[in-house]
Protein backbone atom coordinates (compact mmCIF):
# COMPACT_ATOMS: atom_id res chain seq x y z
CA UNK A 1 0.00 0.00 0.00
CA UNK A 2 1.66 3.41 -0.84
CA UNK A 3 0.33 6.88 0.09
CA UNK A 4 -0.25 9.86 -1.84
CA UNK A 5 0.99 13.20 -1.13
CA UNK A 6 0.44 16.25 -3.42
CA UNK A 7 3.54 19.12 -3.91
CA UNK A 8 1.55 22.39 -4.74
CA UNK A 9 2.80 23.72 -8.42
CA UNK A 10 1.57 26.22 -10.38
CA UNK A 11 -0.70 24.89 -12.90
CA UNK A 12 1.55 25.91 -16.11
CA UNK A 13 4.19 24.07 -14.36
CA UNK A 14 2.58 20.80 -13.63
CA UNK A 15 2.04 20.70 -17.71
CA UNK A 16 5.74 21.34 -18.07
CA UNK A 17 6.30 18.29 -15.72
CA UNK A 18 3.74 15.94 -17.35
CA UNK A 19 5.29 16.98 -20.91
CA UNK A 20 9.32 16.88 -19.74
CA UNK A 21 9.09 13.28 -18.01
CA UNK A 22 6.60 11.93 -20.33
CA UNK A 23 3.89 10.92 -18.21
CA UNK A 24 0.51 10.69 -18.59
CA UNK A 25 -2.08 13.71 -17.84
CA UNK A 26 -2.62 13.26 -13.54
CA UNK A 27 -0.58 10.67 -13.38
CA UNK A 28 1.04 9.84 -10.07
CA UNK A 29 4.42 10.15 -10.25
CA UNK A 30 6.42 7.25 -9.25
CA UNK A 31 9.44 9.09 -6.91
CA UNK A 32 11.84 6.15 -7.72
CA UNK A 33 11.19 7.06 -10.85
CA UNK A 34 13.68 8.14 -14.17
CA UNK A 35 13.99 11.88 -14.90
CA UNK A 36 15.66 15.04 -13.61
CA UNK A 37 12.56 16.12 -12.16
CA UNK A 38 11.60 12.90 -10.02
CA UNK A 39 14.56 12.91 -9.09
CA UNK A 40 15.19 16.34 -7.54
CA UNK A 41 11.42 16.05 -5.87
CA UNK A 42 12.25 12.55 -4.45
CA UNK A 43 15.33 14.38 -3.03
CA UNK A 44 13.20 16.58 -1.51
CA UNK A 45 10.68 14.58 0.09
CA UNK A 46 13.05 12.18 1.43
CA UNK A 47 15.31 14.65 3.11
CA UNK A 48 18.43 13.92 0.80
CA UNK A 49 18.23 17.24 -0.65
CA UNK A 50 18.49 20.09 1.46
CA UNK A 51 16.46 23.14 0.65
CA UNK A 52 17.53 26.03 2.71
CA UNK A 53 15.28 29.17 3.29
CA UNK A 54 13.73 30.08 0.08
CA UNK A 55 11.96 32.97 -0.59
CA UNK A 56 9.93 35.39 1.62
CA UNK A 57 8.94 33.31 4.91
CA UNK A 58 5.35 35.53 4.42
CA UNK A 59 4.55 34.05 0.87
CA UNK A 60 2.09 31.62 1.30
CA UNK A 61 1.42 28.59 -0.83
CA UNK A 62 -1.60 30.00 -2.23
CA UNK A 63 -0.07 31.48 -5.07
CA UNK A 64 0.32 27.85 -6.32
CA UNK A 65 -2.68 26.88 -8.64
CA UNK A 66 -2.31 23.33 -8.80
CA UNK A 67 -0.85 19.97 -7.20
CA UNK A 68 1.91 16.76 -8.38
CA UNK A 69 0.44 13.90 -7.01
CA UNK A 70 3.32 11.65 -5.62
CA UNK A 71 3.61 8.29 -4.34
CA UNK A 72 5.21 7.42 -0.92
CA UNK A 73 5.58 4.38 0.89
CA UNK A 74 4.29 3.43 3.62
CA UNK A 75 7.69 2.34 4.73
CA UNK A 76 8.54 5.97 4.08
CA UNK A 77 5.27 7.36 5.68
CA UNK A 78 5.70 5.16 9.05
CA UNK A 79 9.37 6.11 9.49
CA UNK A 80 9.08 10.05 8.67
CA UNK A 81 11.70 9.68 6.04
CA UNK A 82 10.00 12.31 4.11
CA UNK A 83 10.09 15.64 4.35
CA UNK A 84 7.53 18.29 3.55
CA UNK A 85 8.11 21.85 4.18
CA UNK A 86 7.20 25.44 2.21
CA UNK A 87 10.62 26.09 2.29
CA UNK A 88 10.52 22.82 -0.15
CA UNK A 89 7.42 23.65 -2.13
CA UNK A 90 9.59 27.16 -2.45
CA UNK A 91 12.66 25.04 -3.59
CA UNK A 92 11.01 22.51 -5.92
CA UNK A 93 9.00 25.72 -7.82
CA UNK A 94 11.77 27.36 -8.54
CA UNK A 95 14.11 24.44 -9.61
CA UNK A 96 10.69 23.93 -11.83
CA UNK A 97 10.48 27.70 -13.06
CA UNK A 98 14.25 27.28 -14.46
CA UNK A 99 14.02 24.20 -15.72
CA UNK A 100 11.41 25.04 -18.14
CA UNK A 101 12.93 28.17 -19.09
CA UNK A 102 16.81 26.79 -19.69
CA UNK A 103 14.39 23.94 -21.51
CA UNK A 104 12.62 26.57 -23.61
CA UNK A 105 16.03 28.79 -24.22
CA UNK A 106 17.47 25.12 -25.65
CA UNK A 107 14.31 24.90 -27.49
CA UNK A 108 14.63 28.66 -29.29
CA UNK A 109 18.52 28.56 -29.37
CA UNK A 110 18.05 25.49 -31.82
CA UNK A 111 15.18 25.89 -33.84
CA UNK A 112 16.52 29.44 -34.36
CA UNK A 113 19.19 27.86 -36.49
CA UNK A 114 16.89 25.72 -38.69
CA UNK A 115 15.00 29.18 -39.63
CA UNK A 116 12.24 28.88 -36.85
CA UNK A 117 11.26 32.46 -35.06
CA UNK A 118 11.56 32.92 -31.23
CA UNK A 119 7.75 33.78 -31.68
CA UNK A 120 7.03 30.82 -33.47
CA UNK A 121 8.89 28.46 -31.00
CA UNK A 122 7.03 29.68 -27.76
CA UNK A 123 4.01 29.38 -29.69
CA UNK A 124 4.96 25.82 -30.48
CA UNK A 125 6.21 25.07 -26.94
CA UNK A 126 2.95 26.43 -25.20
CA UNK A 127 1.01 24.32 -27.72
CA UNK A 128 2.88 21.00 -26.83
CA UNK A 129 2.41 21.74 -23.17
CA UNK A 130 -1.35 22.67 -23.40
CA UNK A 131 -0.61 25.63 -21.74
CA UNK A 132 -2.67 28.11 -23.48
CA UNK A 133 -5.09 29.31 -20.51
CA UNK A 134 -2.37 29.12 -17.77
CA UNK A 135 0.13 31.20 -18.86
CA UNK A 136 0.59 34.46 -21.03
CA UNK A 137 2.69 34.65 -23.99
CA UNK A 138 4.07 37.92 -22.90
CA UNK A 139 5.16 36.17 -19.68
CA UNK A 140 7.33 33.78 -21.28
CA UNK A 141 8.39 35.94 -24.20
CA UNK A 142 9.92 38.21 -20.74
CA UNK A 143 11.30 35.41 -18.96
CA UNK A 144 13.15 34.07 -22.10
CA UNK A 145 14.50 37.61 -22.72
CA UNK A 146 15.78 37.79 -19.30
CA UNK A 147 17.15 34.52 -19.36
CA UNK A 148 18.89 35.73 -22.31
CA UNK A 149 20.40 38.54 -20.56
CA UNK A 150 21.51 37.15 -17.66
CA UNK A 151 23.35 34.16 -19.65
CA UNK A 152 25.06 37.23 -21.82
CA UNK A 153 23.25 36.13 -25.04
CA UNK A 154 22.83 37.88 -28.22
CA UNK A 155 19.88 39.29 -29.00
CA UNK A 156 18.22 37.18 -31.22
CA UNK A 157 16.31 39.82 -33.59
CA UNK A 158 19.89 41.91 -34.13
CA UNK A 159 21.23 41.95 -37.59
CA UNK A 160 24.81 41.00 -37.05
CA UNK A 161 23.55 38.36 -34.42
CA UNK A 162 25.48 34.68 -34.74
CA UNK A 163 21.71 33.53 -34.25
CA UNK A 164 20.56 35.03 -37.20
Amino acid sequence: MDITIGMPVKAYLKNYVYWKENLQPEQIIDLSGPGDITFVLAGLLTGKLKAGPHGDPDDLPGIYDAELITRVTVTQYNRNLFFYSLDNIRYFNTYLYRNFHETLLHEICANRRHGITEVDTIWQFIDRLKAHDLISFDAIKKASYRLRKAKNLPIFRCANSIWG
